[in-house]
């Protein structure tokens, strides 16, 4: 009894063209094909069509064999027979439409000699079944949401085929330009695929968005779910981490660079925890050159920009802009703006009649913001330095009590026999609120005349009064 082979679907075969080979005549009887068996090709050629192949062997002389298909087959191409002990094997291609095959019409083919004939099992499409995906989507810590970050991995598992598309989602927007990862992986022993996609975001985009982290899973025309939430509780350390972000500090530009200078450094500095993403100070609306710093930990971040005595005087306002993961936002702003009181300024002499052999003088600074001050004492036009000759000693600014205006003292002990000699001594005051083509007061006083002068000096100064 003949052996009948049968392949409905497979797709090791690849029809390679044997070549026309030796053809060998044997005169002895027929035996018809003891096998025979259909197969087809992995998928349509770009031309439409699948290709069908046949494979008959046990046969024998090589020449007496003729193949015939059933169904509407195209392009028959038969291939001279192969000599295998003391039979032979041949083969028969053809090509059907893959509309036709895609609608599940059955092909067969024959093998026929004189010695009888075979014909093969109808063969036709049988579309693998897909195998639907296990999802997982797991969520960020608690501890890690403290830091600013946010990870979702979202697993599909144990499917095929290896065709699919992941998509994440807040709420209804699609989140793109995220930082996204893929990867797939094969499970030989069950030809199913499991694949993992990973979404990073900003803590507060999940967190205060009340919206959920969606991970959409298509595959094989039907599309999968899971969504995440936040419904936990601030922790302790979220919440304080949170007030530490806020911790910001605007540090104006040195009174004594602005008023002596012109010119000084406006520094913007946020402190707390990772998840710094910009600094920077804008004038106007417009962004202005600074440098930036950020700490090799990612816990702090600065910028730094210079500014002229001009805008600092008129009361200029400058934003600092600082973006962090945690803010709710992702942007705020700091406004910094000076505020400006002209000083009024009074040198007292020394007390008459002193028995000691050194003299104090005092100036008098008050009601002025704000409260950065710049003090020098000159002797004849000579500016002074603190030493044992002339001691300098200026308290700190002192505030007025529900005005928001400051006053300060500083005194210069002198000796008293260069007081008795007529030096002249000048009390040399800077401050942002005077007028700007003045930009100081000074008061001068000797001992011939204890009535202090007021002088309003001009920037065009002899140069040992700006030393």
């Amino acid at each position: 009894r003949a052996k009948l082979w049968w392949v409905v679907f497979h797709c090791d075969y690849a029809f390679d063209y044997w070549g026309k080979g030796t053809m060998v005549t044997v005169s002895s009887g027929q035996t018809k094909p003891s096998s025979i068996f259909a197969v087809s090709s992995c998928g349509a050629s770009s031309d439409g069509f699948q290709t069908l192949g046949c494979v008959t062997s046990g046969f024998s002389p090589a020449e007496s064999l003729t193949f015939s298909w059933t169904g509407d087959v195209t392009g028959k191409v038969d291939y001279p027979a192969m000599k295998s002990s003391d039979a032979y094997t041949a083969v028969s291609q053809v090509q059907v439409k893959n509309s036709d095959w895609e609608a599940k019409k059955s092909f067969t083919c024959k093998a026929t000699n004189q010695a009888g004939s075979l014909e093969s099992k109808p063969i036709q499409f049988l579309r693998a079944e897909p195998k639907p995906a296990t999802l997982l989507l797991t969520t960020p810590t608690n501890a890690e949401l403290e830091t600013g970050n946010a990870t979702f991995i979202c697993v599909a598992s144990q499917f095929s085929p290896n065709k699919f598309k992941f998509t994440w989602k807040l709420g209804d927007g699609v989140l793109s330009g995220k930082n996204r990862q893929e990867i797939v992986t094969e499970e030989k022993s069950t030809k199913t695929f499991t694949a993992v996609s990973i979404l990073e975001i900003a803590a507060n985009e999940w967190i205060y968005s009340y919206s959920p982290v969606k991970c959409e899973f298509e595959h094989s025309g039907s599309i999968e779910s899971l969504e995440a939430k936040y419904e936990g509780m601030y922790t302790v350390a979220f919440c304080i981490n949170l007030l530490k972000v806020n911790h910001f500090d605007i540090i104006p530009p040195s009174s004594e660079d602005m008023l002596v200078s012109g010119a000084g450094y406006l520094e913007c500095k946020a402190t707390g925890p990772k998840g710094f993403n910009g600094i920077r100070w804008i004038r106007n609306g417009q962004e202005l050159p600074s440098t930036d710093e950020k700490s090799d930990a990612g816990t702090s971040m600065s910028a730094k920009t210079k500014i002229t005595y001009i805008e600092w005087s008129s009361g200029t306002e400058y934003i600092c802009e600082v973006k962090h993961s945690t803010f709710v936002q992702e942007v705020k702003t700091y406004p910094y703006q000076r505020e400006n009181g002209s000083p009024s300024v009074y040198l007292l002499p020394p007390p008459e009649n002193t028995q000691d052999n050194l003299v104090t003088l005092t100036c008098y600074v008050k009601r002025f913001y704000p409260k950065d001050v710049v003090v020098y004492w000159l002797a004849n036009d000579e500016k002074l330095n603190n030493t044992e000759q002339y001691q300098q000693n200026t308290t700190s600014v002192l505030e007025v009590e529900n005005e928001q205006l400051y006053s300060v003292y500083s005194q210069l002990v002198v000796d008293a026999g260069e007081w008795k000699n007529g030096t002249t001594f000048s009390c040399l005051v800077y401050h942002e609120a005077i007028d700007p083509t003045v930009r100081m007061i000074a008061r001068s006083i000797d001992n011939q005349n204890n009535k202090p002068t007021l002088v309003s000096l001009s920037m065009n100064v002899p140069s040992p009064c700006m030393a």
